[in-house]
């Protein structure tokens, strides 16, 4: 059995729930991907998806999809695993906070929003697709505002908090490839 290493393919799979959303977001463009190996501290490398089966498996209910990557220099090797990410969309000026500062009570998601006077308020969220070790916000937050990252348990809606760090806010991170959530 020959293989070609450059490009080398990525095989990976994709439930049938998302397969609308993947074939919604392909009539008019190639989607990108992002293929990294699972314990490489390295840059994702970018593909494309070049193969969309035409049937779902039988007992897994998942489709099978390919990914063609450049690879001169044989950092992706044919057999190894890869984590792929396919992204349907690109999401601009989105607002983005750390993974940690989103909090859940009985009536969903919420964050502690710093305002002026240094005061706490609580906000409720709407949480969207997770970005690394950030998420999406998609409602409830504008991109200027400064949210709690630390320390929640001891804040008190109205109370005061205390600045670690002035830089720690939340900032437009429009220059992301952010997948669409279906």
């Amino acid at each position: 059995m020959i293989q070609r290493l450059d490009p080398v393919y990525a095989d990976f799979t994709i439930t049938e729930s998302d397969l609308g959303a993947v074939q919604r977001n392909m009539t008019n463009r190639t989607l990108a991907v992002e293929v990294s190996l699972p314990n490489d501290n390295g840059a994702a490398r970018e593909g494309k998806l070049t193969f969309l089966d035409n049937a779902v498996q039988d007992g897994t209910g998942t489709v099978k999809l390919r990914a063609t990557l450049n690879n001169p220099d044989r950092r992706f090797w044919p057999g190894r695993f890869a984590k792929v990410r396919l992204i349907l969309n690109t999401r601009r000026d989105a607002v983005l906070i750390p993974a940690d500062a989103p909090q859940l009570s009985a009536k969903g998601p919420f964050v502690y929003v710093v305002k002026p006077d240094s005061s706490a308020e609580l906000r409720p969220v709407k949480l969207g697709q997770p970005q690394g070790d950030l998420v999406v916000v998609d409602q409830g937050l504008k991109a200027d505002e400064r949210v709690v990252v630390t320390g929640q348990l001891g804040v008190t809606p109205g109370g005061k908090v205390r600045l670690t760090s002035p830089q720690s806010g939340v900032k437009p991170q429009g220059t992301e490839n952010l997948p669409a959530k279906s």
